[in-house]
């Protein structure tokens, strides 16, 4: 009798539940999820006529979630900006990149060179020039750590290394403009290479020993 009861109590007990994500986990998937469906409804309409609404309906995300994260839109346009070029600076040291870069030029310029929807939706947003001010301040705040960690500038230095950072980056930006203006463009490979060869002689000039920053040109 006893043991019946046992089984019926066994066959009646629910599956046992997989344990939860970690928060992190959750929160992150959160924010990706909400990132993409900015992005591609960006490339369907300009960004003063997405609403959060039309955000959180493409996501599939709560309203209360997406405060809980987000100020409003904007916040969450700025905040995924700054999530790719922290991808992007993981490039630098992936296999096979090539070593002493100070910036992943050519990824940035071909990942930007296939989002024509996307760079029409933020000019037609009135929002092109605060990516463009955002792409200089991350390039520039990527550009002083790579120094820092390849060759740190002497402390004599005509200029401190943030402001010669700043330099660098906001001469790739506006590089960046015109190799977009072009319909006979060097490869994104080629600008990389470029971009670098200028950059470092200058950075090297600026060291009282002339120590290159590490570079080679790939084959």
């Amino acid at each position: 009798m006893n043991t019946r009861r046992t089984n019926v109590r066994k066959a009646a007990r629910p599956p046992a539940r997989r344990p939860a994500p970690p928060a992190d986990a959750r929160v992150e998937r959160t924010r990706h999820a909400l990132g993409m469906a900015l992005m591609d409804l960006m490339h369907e309409r300009p960004l003063q006529d997405i609403t959060v609404q039309h955000v959180l309906d493409r996501a599939g995300v709560a309203r209360a979630t997406f405060y809980t994260h987000f100020r409003d839109k904007r916040d969450l346009f700025l905040s995924e900006n700054e999530r790719f070029f922290e991808f992007l600076e993981t490039l630098l040291e992936a296999p096979g990149s090539r070593p002493g870069r100070l910036a992943p030029v050519a990824e940035l310029f071909a990942h930007v060179a296939e989002q024509g929807a996307y760079v029409r939706a933020l000019r037609e947003s009135g929002e092109l020039d605060l990516i463009w001010r955002l792409i200089t301040g991350q390039l520039a705040q990527m550009i002083e750590r790579r120094r820092a960690l390849l060759a740190p500038p002497p402390p004599d230095a005509p200029l401190p290394p943030a402001a010669e950072a700043r330099i660098a980056a906001a001469g790739l930006a506006e590089l960046l403009q015109w190799w977009l203006a072009r319909d006979d463009r060097p490869s994104p490979e080629e600008i990389d290479r470029a971009w670098h060869e200028q950059v470092l002689r200058a950075f090297r000039g600026s060291r009282p020993d002339a120590a290159a920053v590490p570079t080679r040109r790939s084959r």
